[in-house]
Parts: C-alpha cells; structure tokens; sequence
C-alpha cells in the first residue's frame, strides 16, 4: 500500500478526547511531540460496529496479533531535515513513522484553529504526493451527531511515474457507550466516530475502486484513539475483495507487560482517576505479598509491602497519566489500570 495511504489511514487515528462528546483544537489536535503507538489484533468473531447512543462495544475477544508495535511520531514542519520540500509551505506539522526505513516518509499537514488539514507527504524529490485540493481530516469543535465531508486531489511522483490521487472524505460522531477491550478491560462514557475514505477507480493509479471505513473509539483518558477497526473494500468490475484489521493503543493495552496478567480480577481500586491518595482492596482470601505501581510500558516506578498501603497510597508525586497497580499474591500476579489527574 503507498505510503501516502498509509498516512492518511493513520491520520485518522490522532485526535484526544477530553470530555465525552467534545473534539476542540485545544485538546484533540496532534501537536509536535506527540508518539501515538497501537498494535495490531487478530479476531476470530463478529466484530461490533453498532452505531447510536449507550451502546456496548464489545472487543474483548481480540488475540493480540504477530506484528511489532507501530509509533507515529508528530513534529514541527520546520523541524524536517532539509525542511518541507515545494509545495509544503502551508505546512505546519508533519508526522512519520518511528523506525521506518531510509528515506523517512513525511507527511505533512496544516493545523488551524477551526480544522486539520493533510497536503500530502514526501520522502525526495522523486517520491511525494501533493494535494493541490487539500485533505480536511477534522473539523473543531467536533461531537455526537456532527459531520463533514471534504474532497481532494493532487498528483503523485514516483521515480518517472506520475498517478492521480483524488477521493472524498466524511467523518460523523456516530456513536457514545462502553468499550470493552481484551481481557475485560471497560472504558465508559467513550465517543465513536465513524469515517469514510474513498478512492474512485484511476485514482492511486489503480484501475479499482476503494472504500476505508475507519470505527474510531474516543475516551477521556486517552489523547488518541484507543481502538481502531479499519473495514477495506477494494471493487474491480465483478470481483470484490474485503478485509478488516484492528489496532489498539498501547497506552491502554501495554504490550510491556504479560496480558495474562491483565485478566479481570477480584481487585479494586479507587478512586479512579486519583489526584493524591489511591486505595485497594481485594477479596477476602487473597494472601497479598506485594503491590508495584508499573508504567504503561512496564516499567516499575514503586513498590510496597501489604502493610504499607494499609492507609492508602501516596501518588501526590507522579506525573499525570495512565498506571497500572500489579498485585502479587498467593494465588497470582493480578493488575488493575488508574488515571492520575
């Protein structure tokens, strides 16, 4: 698939919810210094799209897929070596992907007050795409029941290769309710927002249409998505071809700790989101040796005796955002997810 695809489809994936139905620039938009990192799922069941008010999204029967993590790194438009190339200077933002091979692939963008625009995306002079008619990708302020659609076009270089990019694009909040992630993992008060991106036929220089429907789900803890299943629709004269894939931030579903350890266990903790003091309790019969509050990639930032946390747990001092608190009994090592505002 082209890169300039590849960005797009990811472009989709990087806006914050703050509150439940509100998309605003101040808190949704991709800003320099953000990574956003997902892993990929593998599912052997219907997966839900269902669309409108309280509903129950249920993915807990995902299987974390054989693929590496993928990051997306945004920074600076100036910050590109060499800075953006012709036809950029709009930009004002541009992402790429960690790790990728050279010569980086930038994708570029302009972040406004009222919307986030993509203009393409280069990785030489030989290699790049650009929208003469640019790509609007959110709209701010953005919530239940809202919609916009855009149309683009421009070309793409390929070595001596010239091809058409052209396509519409629309985007609606179409659903709010409860997320529930592997291992039993449930995030409430989440907002859906279902996109469409379609490519007629000629245009990525391939004789087929396609159509990528984008199932993004919101939660307040999150800056960006934290599930996205993607549906591909590829039509040539009679025959169809049609696939689906689902990516997980790893934020929320770390890929540094063990999922088993992740299963939904007898431990509360509360409150959650926690600003100075955290309490946890456990069901009677559970023989507790340690407690260890871990970041979301696994790395141990505290640890402590059962008697120690008799009185609560002082995180006065920890940095705002997403921990697990890791439990080690007698009859396992269980962990629970909490905020710190």
């Amino acid at each position: 698939m082209k890169p300039f695809l590849l960005a797009l489809l990811f472009s989709l994936c990087t806006f914050y919810l703050k509150a439940q139905l509100t998309l605003t620039k101040a808190t949704h938009a991709p800003n320099p210094g953000d990574v956003y990192t997902t892993k990929d799922y593998d599912t052997t069941t219907t997966l839900p799209r269902q669309t409108g008010l309280n509903k129950i999204w249920n993915f807990s029967s995902l299987l974390s897929g054989t693929a590496a993590v993928t990051s997306e790194s945004f920074i600076a438009s100036s910050s590109v070596p060499g800075g953006p190339p012709a036809g950029f200077s709009a930009a004002n933002l541009a992402s790429y992907q960690l790790g990728s091979s050279s010569p980086t692939y930038y994708t570029y963008y302009n972040s406004t007050a009222t919307n986030l625009q993509g203009l393409g995306g280069a990785s030489s002079p030989t290699a790049i795409t650009t929208l003469t008619n640019s790509f609007i990708q959110q709209t701010f302020p953005f919530t239940y029941g809202s919609s916009f659609s855009d149309t683009f076009s421009g070309t793409t270089i390929n070595g001596t290769v010239n091809t058409t990019e052209s396509g519409t694009f629309t985007s609606t909040g179409t659903g709010t309710g409860t997320l529930i992630l592997p291992n039993s993992y449930t995030l409430s008060n989440c907002l859906q927002v279902t996109s469409e991106l379609v490519f007629p036929p000629g245009a990525l220089g391939n004789p087929a249409s396609l159509t990528l429907t984008v199932y993004n789900y919101y939660h307040a803890s999150q800056r960006f998505p934290v599930l996205s299943l993607t549906d591909n629709r590829m039509v040539y004269m009679s025959f169809t071809y049609s696939n689906s894939a689902v990516t997980i931030n790893t934020n929320v579903v770390p890929v540094g700790l063990n999922e088993e350890s992740l299963v939904s266990r007898p431990i509360n903790v509360y409150p959650n989101p926690a600003h100075n003091q955290l309490f946890i309790s456990l069901e009677t019969g559970n023989s507790v040796s340690t407690f260890q509050i871990l970041t979301t990639q696994g790395k141990l930032i505290r640890s402590y005796l059962s008697p120690e946390i008799q009185s609560g747990i002082d995180i006065s001092g920890l940095e705002s955002g997403l921990y697990f608190i890791q439990v080690t009994t007698d009859k396992g090592r269980f962990s629970s997810k909490f905020i710190k505002d």
